[in-house]
């Protein structure tokens, strides 16, 4: 037995066309618990695809399809809808559009006026006909979905198939077409007060994928201020109620910048506002998706029946007993995150731990421990050193023993702590440069390579595809020097390069031999040329480079990726951070007594011993001994 069977035999469920709230006579009213809309391309294409499909198929034993069940409760004039407002939503959205471009005059004169309404108690001000994805996220929401449906039945009327937009508006609009699209409505008595609908809510919403924790949480606070009416304080609830409304949407417009959430979290949330009730809960990484409303419910369960629910320890531990305290400690966890997010050495510090997969909570309470120990006034030096000493262990090189400064020397292409040394001297070098931010979203937003500044001399490009635009590569920086008429230019080598490509091109393949020859040549000529070579895998030759922009110019010589790096970075097409900027510019040398600051086409080995020299000056202070540290 389906799903949609076994609803339907349940006396308290009936089927109701789509046609029959096309009567005047049904609004909708979002109570404020509930999120707003939420659904995605995928959702609304599987809507729209499966209506299409039952409206145009051959099948007439087929005449019903079933929406999934609306659950309701009458309030006034108003339906209060309990269950199934993504539906709702988004069967408004396709009938809107439906009548606005594909139904004639005359059908629309009879039914635009007689569609069914959807109120926002959260938000009012919802427009469902012009949502700007700018003001809110709902609005962003409704916008998506708008276009989704717009560009859907757009490529059905480019591909000539208008027709089964008209055989989708007869199955919805119509009460006797031969195929009908139906909601599964179930109506809650109209005597049951506030606490019931919301239970009712919670009941059938707990276990769905879509419904995230805080959203049961929200339902849960929204349930303590309605517990609290009476005759003498019911306008103080609502004004209690609007209050707390307003401030969870504030908070969930921030965890929706991702300049915020990139800051404090590696991974992607369905409904990012969830990390900040698993602060509030200290909820451990091995716990299950609802610890954290489990929690939130204890408190309110012990609230309504404290004889038959004991409160969990740990709302004991924090001295909280009422939803209302509860609430005040979810404000202050917020403004505490803000907090690290607006200030220089949080943000930097906090935000490379979240990159190495510490979790803030674990960060907070690090720090309150580091407090608990000090036996002086705590500062905001404490602070920093603090943090450093937790940025020390993510550096362990054996046992117990961490990176100090004597150590940095001798990391190597290969080591698992070069990545992240990398991305640490670009986050301190942030700290240190007035009005600097590391722009964690654009980081996150790419995967990185450590990159060899100045290449090997063993050739890692292996496909004729890779060596050919290598050896394009190095032909134009060999004729940018004779051009430039530098003293180094080499119009044999050039020469050389220019035939072999002409050669392997015709041949449709490299002859190993002489592309073993030119690669030889092309590293003797681009080298230091002042004096020994020093180790190509060491950390004054590496730095951090998106994966992309890597493989574009993979073995290419230190001039041609300087010269890719000014252009992307003029054009701003990708990011940079600042430390690799600085290499390929050159702004480690000193250009008032190294004369390789001339020379743009190398990375000489003085360019190497000024990079060595700035990561030491910026990450020293880091890896300093504890006795060490001033």
């Amino acid at each position: 037995m389906s799903d949609t069977q076994e609803i339907l035999e349940n006396k308290d469920f009936y089927e109701k066309k789509v046609s029959d709230f096309l009567n005047e006579k049904h609004h909708f009213l979002i109570p404020s618990y509930q999120r707003g809309y939420r659904w995605d391309s995928k959702q609304v294409i599987d809507l729209l695809e499966d209506l299409c499909q039952f409206a145009n198929d051959d099948n007439f034993d087929n005449k019903k399809y079933f929406l999934q069940p609306i659950v309701v409760k009458k309030v006034d004039k108003e339906w209060e809808v309990l269950d199934g407002q993504q539906r709702l939503t988004t069967m408004l959205l396709i009938l809107k559009e439906l009548l606005d471009k594909y139904v004639t005059e005359a059908k629309k004169s009879m039914l635009s006026p007689k569609l069914y309404t959807i109120k926002y108690k959260s938000r009012p001000e919802l427009d469902f006909d012009n949502p700007n994805p700018t003001d809110n996220i709902d609005s962003y929401y409704l916008h998506n979905a708008k276009e989704i449906i717009k560009n859907w039945m757009k490529e059905k009327l480019e591909k000539n198939e208008d027709y089964k937009l008209d055989e989708i508006i007869k199955c919805l609009s119509s009460a006797n077409y031969k195929k009908l699209v139906y909601f599964i409505w179930y109506q809650v008595p109209e005597n049951s007060d506030d606490e019931s609908s919301i239970k009712v809510f919670n009941r059938l919403n707990k276990g769905k994928i879509p419904l995230t924790s805080s959203e049961l949480i929200k339902a849960l606070f929204i349930m303590d201020c309605n517990n609290k009416k009476d005759n003498k304080i019911d306008i103080y609830t609502k004004q209690h109620e609007e209050q707390l409304v307003m401030e969870w949407s504030e908070m969930e417009r921030k965890f929706q910048d991702n300049k915020f959430w990139s800051f404090i979290s590696n991974e992607e949330k369905q409904t990012r506002i969830d990390l900040l009730f698993d602060f509030v809960t200290e909820k451990k990484t091995q716990e299950d998706l609802d610890y954290s409303y489990r929690m939130f419910q204890n408190l309110f369960d012990h609230n309504v029946n404290p004889q038959n629910t004991e409160l969990n320890q740990k709302w004991k531990d924090k001295e909280i007993k009422t939803m209302n305290q509860a609430w005040e400690l979810v404000k202050k966890a917020y403004s505490t995150i803000l907090s690290w997010y607006e200030d220089n050495i949080y943000y930097h510090y906090i935000g490379f731990l979240i990159n190495q997969n510490e979790r803030p909570r674990e960060i907070y309470n690090y720090l309150e421990d580091e407090k608990r120990k000090s036996n002086n006034e705590w500062t905001e030096e404490d602070t920093e050193h603090s943090l450093r000493r937790k940025i020390r262990e993510k550096f362990k090189i054996k046992n117990n023993q961490y990176l100090d400064e004597s150590d940095i020397d001798g990391i190597e292409y290969g080591s698992d702590l070069v990545k992240k040394l990398l991305l640490l001297f670009n986050i301190e070098t942030c700290v240190k440069t007035e009005n600097q931010r590391f722009d964690f979203e654009k980081f996150k937003n790419e995967s990185w390579d450590v990159e060899h500044i100045d290449s090997r001399n063993d050739s890692s490009l292996q496909q004729f595809d890779e060596r050919i635009t290598w050896m394009e590569n190095v032909n134009k920086c060999l004729e940018i020097e004779i051009k430039a008429n530098t003293p180094k230019k080499d119009e044999v080598l050039t020469k050389k390069c220019s035939e072999l490509i002409e050669k392997f091109k015709n041949a449709g393949k490299v002859k190993e031999k002489d592309y073993s020859e030119l690669y030889t040549e092309v590293n003797k000529h681009f080298g230091s040329n002042d004096g020994e070579d020093l180790n190509k895998d060491s950390i004054n030759n590496l730095t951090l480079l998106n994966s992309s922009t890597n493989r574009e110019y993979k073995d290419a010589p230190f001039m041609f990726k300087r010269q890719s790096i000014i252009e992307k970075d003029k054009e701003g097409k990708c990011f940079l951070p600042i430390c690799t900027r600085n290499c390929f510019l050159k702004y480690y040398t000193k250009s008032d007594n190294d004369i390789s600051q001339l020379d743009a086409m190398r990375w000489n080995n003085s360019d190497k011993q000024n990079y060595l020299s700035e990561i030491h000056k910026v990450l020293d202070p880091i890896f300093k001994h504890e006795n060490n540290e001033e």
